[in-house]
């Protein structure tokens, strides 16, 4: 796995989460690699952070010179791990995420074996209290009348125009689907020329439905792993 993916975690003010999550990672992946981007917090987040895995080579730790949101944060991470590791494939990960499953990063890169036009993996997202909302694992990329709708109070809600009633499951518990959330997927590199992955015209939201329909108009997959999970504090 350590010469194949890179995790990327970027950080604003959560120091002790990312700390945490990247000692889980180096426990269930000794070898792994990963890149730490401080988003210029103002909390001694990147001093913290520095501290605790100066040592080790397989982490490397930049300081933003501003906060440049979500999809800027990241691009400078994956810039960074590509020069740092060159990578096969990039793990995009929240800082307060936790992976609770051991298998579930192997699963994703064996999906990624078996599909040569598979872009972008994930497993399926729990909540803090580790409850599973079908609503929110993945959605369909939504056309102009599904924003006008989306965007209507109570209606909105009523029809969830983008959402998936049912999966449609292969044998090896891999789903396809149009848009999956940004707090957790790994993406494989190739498929992306340019040098960033993320829209930079955006600061946070809406990243993951830009780069759904990117993928999905070049006629690549998105894919969800079912059998497998991850957790999301997304309250902290």
């Amino acid at each position: 796995m350590a010469d194949k993916l890179c995790f990327v975690i970027l950080n604003y003010k959560q120091s002790e989460y990312v700390i945490s999550n990247v000692k889980r990672i180096l426990k269930i992946y000794p070898r792994s690699s990963i890149v730490i981007i401080d988003n210029n917090s103002s909390d001694g987040s990147l001093e913290n952070i520095t501290h605790e895995f100066m040592e080790n080579t397989n982490v490397k730790i930049y300081g933003n010179e501003e906060n440049t949101g979500y999809a800027k944060g990241n691009n400078l991470g994956v810039q960074k791990a590509k020069e740092a590791f060159n990578p096969e494939y990039v793990a995009i990960m929240n800082p307060d995420v936790e992976l609770i499953d051991d298998e579930l990063v192997p699963k994703i890169l064996k999906a990624f074996e078996n599909h040569p036009d598979l872009a972008l993996c994930s497993g399926v997202m729990l909540n803090n209290k580790r409850k599973l909302d079908y609503t929110k694992i993945a959605w369909k990329v939504p056309d102009k009348l599904d924003d006008v709708i989306l965007n209507i109070p109570f209606l909105g809600s009523r029809l969830s125009p983008i959402r998936y009633t049912e999966y449609s499951v292969q044998d090896n518990g891999l789903a396809f689907v149009d848009v999956i959330p940004g707090s957790f997927f790994v993406v494989r590199l190739k498929h992306f020329k340019s040098p960033n992955i993320f829209d930079d015209g955006t600061f946070l939201y809406c990243e993951e439905r830009i780069l759904g329909r990117i993928i999905k108009k070049r006629g690549l997959k998105t894919g969800l792993v079912m059998t497998n999970f991850y957790l999301h504090n997304h309250s902290y």
